[in-house]
């Protein structure tokens, strides 16, 4: 696999890593363990800011690289966004776009539960 590799890595370059998290909150037992240790907070109000900060990295990802990455990601993106912001509870709509973007801006995909 080392084999395989670009020179570039070969000889030491490094790879940025931009991590970034979206929550929708599907289990509602886990909705009320969040609500709990946040008690100041709704859950979905802290699912919302984690989505909205997250949504923000990434769109800085995109926007510093879009010269190097398809041409459909914009416009991706915007569908994303959208998506975050309507505020709808349990979005699973967002994970698919989420997923889609990683991986046409040539990152990978975790999924917890």
């Amino acid at each position: 696999m080392f084999a395989r590799l670009p020179q570039k890595l070969k000889d030491g370059a490094s790879i940025l890593i931009v991590p970034v998290v979206f929550n929708i909150g599907i289990d509602h037992r886990a909705s009320l363990a969040r609500m709990k240790a946040f008690h100041f907070f709704s859950a979905t109000e802290v699912e919302n800011n984690l989505n909205y900060n997250n949504l923000a990295k990434l769109k800085a990802y995109i926007n510093k690289n879009v010269n190097n990455l398809p041409d459909d990601i914009p416009d991706l993106m915007k569908l994303l966004e959208h998506t975050v912001y309507s505020n709808k509870p349990k979005n699973v709509d967002i994970f698919p776009l989420a997923e889609k973007i990683c991986r046409r801006a040539y990152g990978i995909r975790v999924t917890g539960c």
